[in-house]
């Protein structure tokens, strides 16, 4: 907020402010502005923040579900209309997706209707604080799936080192890899299945060095997808990497203004 006053009131910026846009977990109430109870990111719970940044800058304010912000900077700026359907995995402390429809982002009836990283993978699992059990993201959310990794090796301290042994064949690093190509490999053939979608992409942090996880993941979802035998799985990695959340709250403005010169 500190930089947005900045360049407003000291004229730094070319134009007027168009808006701000603003990215968190979901789920959100995006039409309202409200966040309202993120498994990983309570301290916000039940926060307005449109009105709040509406009231200080008297501009358009827009909150969106990062996954589904980072899902509409993919359809308009990186996929370049290669592909109309698709999925966006994010994966970082959760598991977050977006849904792009014949070029169209879904949400659902009520805005929650992409919410992959609650989708039960295990009925015999724990508790999740979403209120669900065995969540995908208690399992492939990567301080999870670190979790695992202390098991085998406690000098495995984060996902791009372990990343890095695996690339050079270290045995223990590989195995953390082939279990998360594993629960992702279930996450993804159940998606296919619902959607039948033409590509998955892998965001946040599973996009260092991605190769190999995007091997061990698209060999096991093609063997299990019920489309098997007339379509094989495409997953790729993002190519936005550099300030994603930025750009992605800045898209919802920009997608906003342009909407608005049509009508």
């Amino acid at each position: 907020m500190i930089t947005i006053r900045k360049l407003t009131e000291e004229n730094e910026l070319l134009g007027e402010l168009l808006g701000i846009g603003i990215t968190a977990p979901g789920p959100l109430d995006s039409s309202n502005g409200t966040i309202l109870n993120p498994p990983n990111f309570d301290q916000w719970a039940l926060t307005n923040v449109t009105d709040y940044f509406r009231d200080k800058f008297d501009c358009t304010v827009l909150l969106e579900n990062n996954s589904n912000a980072l899902a509409l900077l993919e359809n308009f700026y990186s996929i370049n209309n290669q592909f109309k359907n698709f999925v966006v995995l994010n994966v970082d402390s959760g598991i977050g997706s977006g849904v792009i429809l014949n070029g169209q982002l879904y949400k659902g009836s009520s805005g929650f209707g992409n919410d992959f990283g609650h989708m039960s993978i295990n009925f015999h699992g724990e508790s999740c604080r979403c209120g669900n059990i065995g969540c995908a993201e208690l399992y492939a959310s990567i301080p999870n799936i670190l979790a695992f990794t202390k098991q085998i090796n406690h000098d495995f301290a984060d996902w791009n080192t372990i990343v890095d042994l695996a690339l050079t064949g270290d045995i223990q690093a590989l195995q953390v890899i082939e279990k998360e190509a594993f629960y992702l490999s279930v996450i993804i053939t159940n998606i296919m299945n619902i959607l039948d979608v033409e590509t998955i992409i892998f965001a946040g942090d599973l996009t260092y060095h991605s190769s190999l996880l995007i091997d061990l993941v698209e060999t096991q979802v093609n063997q299990q997808i019920i489309a098997r035998m007339v379509k094989q799985v495409n997953i790729i990695s993002s190519s936005i990497t550099y300030e994603a959340p930025v750009l992605s709250s800045a898209n919802l403005i920009l997608e906003h203004f342009l909407k608005g010169l049509s009508h």
